[in-house]
């Protein structure tokens, strides 16, 4: 039993290694068995796949901008604010909702930009060093992440004792990309005001609230027969855990795009932030894929 629970935190902690969501393609040829969709969730993605088939797609190039993709999402209709409560007494005007909507939306288009589009770890990690951000110390990688266990399984050996944070980034990213078969290359998303959104509710860590997903596609569409995510290997000044001593509601947000691959596939992708309370900065908290298949995991990577 303790092999099987190992073998399994090690499949979830290196398919978060690369911006804490990157699968690895060919590296686990199996899977736990609690990974594979039942009846009920195989019809989830099968109608999911079928509602995305109806939007046309922007396809990325060497030429793509920011600004490209951030019309998509600009053109997503605005999401309602949730009024304030006796439990979250907090909420935005239509003017404050629609600035902090186009700076989600402009931190949305630079993620896929750097991230999905370029491909490029050394361009992505340059973007996210110069929002302020820091990669993780080995320490908390081995910690958080279990390097270790991850880098024995993969390599047959520990770590180097001079490995850098940035190494293991890297070394993940190549892994990723060596691995991936050419049909699971993401060459850009749908481009229609229905396949893309900007939500903002506040929160408070101690009472769990999210608004739904929007329709028409609806929770079917963007979350459907699974999640798949979670935290990347970067750390802002602010993080998850410091909101827990924060007794004032935090203001939170999710975008959400459809990404297309080489073969054709269609999944989700949503990026989940906070705005710091002490700056205004809005911090990327996690990103996970919506109507994720476990028998192509390799379909995602960035």
């Amino acid at each position: 039993m303790r092999a099987r629970t190992t073998l399994a935190a090690v499949v979830l902690a290196a398919c978060a290694a690369y911006l804490g969501v990157h699968f690895l393609p060919g590296v686990f040829q199996s899977k736990p068995a609690g990974f594979a969709l039942d009846p009920d969730q195989k019809q989830l993605l099968k109608d999911a796949r079928a509602a995305y088939a109806a939007y046309p797609t922007i396809t990325f190039t060497e030429a793509t901008t920011a600004a490209d993709i951030q019309a998509v999402l600009d053109a997503a209709p605005d999401q309602p604010v949730s009024p304030a409560t006796a439990q979250i007494p907090a909420t935005l005007t239509p003017e404050q909702a629609r600035r902090h909507r186009a700076e989600l939306s402009r931190l949305m288009a630079e993620f896929l930009l750097y991230a999905v589009s370029k491909d490029d770890a050394d361009a992505y990690i340059a973007w996210r060093l110069g929002r302020g951000d820091r990669l993780m110390t080995i320490g908390e990688l081995d910690r958080d992440k279990m390097l270790t266990d991850s880098w024995i399984y993969l390599t047959g050996g520990p770590p180097p004792d001079d490995l850098t944070s940035r190494d293991v980034f890297l070394f993940f990213h190549r892994r990723g990309r060596s691995e991936r078969p050419p049909e699971r290359r993401i060459v850009g998303i749908l481009d229609h005001p229905d396949a893309a959104f900007t939500q903002l509710w506040f929160s408070n860590q101690h009472v769990s609230h999210s608004p739904p997903y929007p329709e028409p596609l609806g929770e079917r569409g963007w979350a459907g027969s699974q999640l798949a995510g979670g935290a990347g290997y970067f750390r802002a000044t602010v993080n998850r855990d410091n909101l827990y001593t924060i007794n004032a509601p935090v203001l939170r947000a999710r975008c959400g795009v459809i990404m297309v691959d080489h073969g054709g596939l269609r999944q989700p992708l949503m990026l989940h932030a906070f705005r710091s309370p002490a700056d205004g900065h809005w911090t990327i908290d996690y990103v996970h894929t919506g109507n994720h298949d476990p028998e192509t995991p390799h379909g995602m990577t960035w």
